[in-house]
Formats: C-alpha cells, sequence, structure tokens
C-alpha cells in the first residue's frame, strides 16, 4: 500500500512539473535529489540516538547543504557578493538551520504522523507565493498532481498510525 502511495505521489509530481524534452535539465534533477534527500533526512532524524542533541544534527544537516552548494558552485561563473547579497545570505542561513532543528527536533519528539500532515503546509503557501511573487496560478492539470500528491502523502500519514495503533506494543520501536 505505501509503494503504491509513493507511486501516486510521484506521478502527482509528474503531472504538476508536466515534464518535456525541453525542461529536463540539471535544475529539474537538483530539484527531485533534494525532494529525495529530504526524505532520507527525515528517515534518518528518527534513527539517531537521543543522546546527540538536536542542535548537533541540525548543523550537520545545514553543513551538508552547505557543503554541497559550495561543489555545485563550481559548475557556475562566481560574482562578488554586495554587502545585502551577504546579508541575505546569512538570514537565509539562519532561517534554514532554525527550520531544520525545528523539523529535527519534532521528527525526534513525536509521531510521525502527528508531524507529516504539517508538511502539506507548504502546498498553499508555495500557490500563494507563486501567485503573489511570479503572477502564476497552477492550470487544471496542476491541481490534479496536487491532489495527487497530498493525497499519497496523507494515505502513507494514516496508514503508518493505523499499523503503530495495531502493532503490539512489544513491537513497537522506541519513539
Amino acid at each position: 500500500r505505501r509503494w503504491t502511495a509513493t507511486v501516486v505521489g510521484f506521478v502527482g509530481v509528474l503531472v504538476i512539473v508536466q515534464p518535456t524534452p525541453a525542461g529536463f535539465n540539471v535544475y529539474a534533477v537538483i530539484a527531485v535529489g533534494a525532494a529525495i534527500l529530504v526524505a532520507v533526512r527525515d528517515l534518518v532524524t528518527r534513527m539517531v540516538g537521543v543522546d546527540i542533541p538536536s542542535p548537533v544534527v541540525a548543523l550537520s544537516t545545514t553543513a551538508a547543504v552547505g557543503i554541497s552548494g559550495f561543489v555545485l558552485g563550481f559548475g557556475q561563473t562566481w560574482q562578488p557578493l554586495t554587502g545585502e547579497a551577504t546579508l541575505v545570505l546569512f538570514c537565509a542561513a539562519l532561517l534554514v538551520t532554525g527550520g531544520n532543528l525545528m523539523v529535527i527536533v519534532a521528527f525526534r519528539g513525536t509521531d510521525i504522523s502527528v508531524v507529516g500532515p504539517f508538511r502539506y503546509a507548504v502546498v498553499p503557501m508555495a500557490i500563494l507565493v507563486g501567485f503573489l511573487v511570479f503572477g502564476e496560478v497552477p492550470d487544471a492539470l496542476a491541481w490534479l498532481g496536487i491532489a495527487l500528491v497530498v493525497a499519497s502523502g496523507l494515505y502513507m500519514i494514516h496508514r503508518e498510525h493505523v499499523v503503530r495503533r495495531t502493532r503490539p506494543m512489544a513491537a513497537r520501536e522506541p519513539a
């Protein structure tokens, strides 16, 4: 059931993106890779021992993102940063680190079925930002894809909750 939901979610992403050979480029690969790495991070975070403080885990994640960006930067033409750009970059780094810390604390401190639905708050926010900043509104096909992604994600969260509830207490993994 979970694999079917995963495939449905991936189909939803393809419906949203509506890929064409012209649109398939290195940036599309980076976006898909980033989504995969976020999922891996969330799963690995649950396995990190409670003896390692959450800020250490968050800073490690942020350092990995920074190093990845530095390595990917070698394929770009570098420009000197202005004072304003440096300030924006610094603020972005603080916000990303803080966001990572909050996600890590949430995933370590509670059941995923409780935290998971909050992930979908990004969908209406992305639609709103897309409209306000870029003047874009999703077309009917994109709305269908959004519905598939959200439905598959919520279904997987529901299934995890059902499995956890029906599994004997002794067989449950520690939270």
